[in-house]
Order: C-alpha cells, then sequence, then structure tokens
C-alpha cells in the first residue's frame, strides 16, 4: 500500500475549502489523538492508493477517521439505551486503521468489554494491529473478512455496532438483514443512507446535526 503524505499543505487544503475551523478541528479531532498516542490514524486513505481489492471492493468507501469526541460521546449515548439489555460487545464495522478500536480501549481499559474491529483489507487491519498493539490492547479482536462474512454466532447478543459509512447503500441493507436476530444499538456517522433503516424497522433514538458529516451521527435500535 502506498500512503499518502500529510503536510500543511492539507491544513491548507481545508483552509481554502471550509475556513480556519476545519483545520482547527481536524487537528484536536484527528491530528492530535496520534501525536499524542504515537499512533497512525488521520491521515485520510482513498481507494486508488490500495494495492489489494478485497471481496466487495467496488461498494466500499475510502478511509477516512472519526473524530475523537464524536467517537466518545455518540458511545456513551448509545450505551446508555443498550446497558439495560444486559452484557454487550463492541463492534466497528470497517475499523480501518482503528481509531474507534482505539478510542474504545482507553475508555473501556479497566473493563472486560469485548472489542471487535471488521475490516476487509488486509493492509488497513496490519495498521489497526500496530496501532492497537502502541496502546497494550487488551480488549479488541480483530477479524479480517467482508462485514456480510461475519461469524455472529460467537458474538454476544447485544451489540454496539459503529458504522462510518464503509461501505454503500447496497451492502449497508444486506448488512442491517444480516445482523436482524441480535439486539442491536448502532452508530451510524454521516448518516445518508437513512432509508435501509427504516425498510429494516429500526427506530432512530438519537439524531445529532453538525456543522461538519463527521459531527453528525444517528444512532438506531432494533429493540
Amino acid at each position: 500500500m502506498v500512503k499518502p503524505r500529510f503536510s500543511i499543505k492539507d491544513y491548507y487544503r481545508m483552509y481554502k475549502s471550509r475556513g480556519l475551523r476545519l483545520p482547527v478541528y481536524y487537528f484536536f479531532e484527528n491530528h492530535l489523538f496520534d501525536l499524542l498516542n504515537n499512533t497512525d490514524t488521520h491521515n485520510w486513505l482513498p481507494k486508488i492508493y490500495y494495492s489489494k481489492k478485497p471481496k466487495n471492493f467496488s461498494d466500499g468507501i475510502l478511509y477516512m477517521s472519526s473524530w475523537t469526541s464524536v467517537i466518545k460521546d455518540s458511545t456513551n449515548k448509545a450505551l446508555m439505551i443498550l446497558k439495560e439489555k444486559g452484557n454487550f460487545q463492541l463492534i466497528d464495522i470497517g475499523c480501518g486503521k482503528g481509531k474507534v478500536l482505539c478510542i474504545w480501549e482507553l475508555m473501556f481499559k479497566k473493563s472486560k468489554v469485548r472489542i471487535v474491529g471488521v475490516e476487509y483489507s488486509e493492509e488497513l487491519i496490519r495498521i489497526s494491529k500496530k496501532n492497537l498493539e502502541t496502546l497494550n490492547s487488551k480488549n479488541t479482536s480483530l477479524f479480517k473478512v467482508d462485514a456480510l462474512d461475519l461469524d455472529l454466532g460467537s458474538m454476544e447478543d447485544n451489540l454496539l455496532i459503529y458504522i462510518y459509512n464503509p461501505f454503500n447503500e447496497n451492502i449497508l441493507y444486506k448488512f442491517l438483514k444480516k445482523i436482524e436476530p441480535k439486539t442491536v444499538a448502532i452508530v451510524y456517522i454521516n448518516p445518508i443512507h437513512t432509508k435501509c433503516f427504516k425498510k429494516h424497522n429500526f427506530n432512530l433514538n438519537y439524531e445529532k446535526k453538525g456543522w461538519h458529516p463527521n459531527a453528525s451521527y444517528n444512532i438506531y435500535t432494533n429493540f
């Protein structure tokens, strides 16, 4: 995998695109996490840089890092809804470089919550694994598998699933069908395919509309 280089020019590009607010937010919500933790999560990865094309690659979306505060806030809100159901498990679908997994490791460091990262790119799985090792990960398992092939049999009955548009509407529809037997709360960042959730009778429990797509999310449940 050829990685695009991140430089001050990227901050200038953000400034030209959306003014001063975007580069400031990007630094504090993405770049700073890597500087503090010696990880590699913030730099986006367009699909042209992938050297391998796994199953359903054409239906996948480029990697972009979620914002730190959004991960924490959305997770806490979803758990407020889900915790009454009993034991639960955290799953990041399309985990990419593992930013969400790293945040969860830090949030639940003293607990025994099971954390799972699912990613179809072997190259991104390697980066995610390295980032988790840097944080001395104890709770997280990584699965290199297409989301539609994920074995849910070994998972808890109650799931908190995090998705930041890892795939298009076609795959999302099939994935929601796949997880129907489980009790699920889904954090959906930049929610653009909301019709899929309505078709599968998911309830919209919470809606956050932010100034940037990365600051917007919905929380859906099927119970």
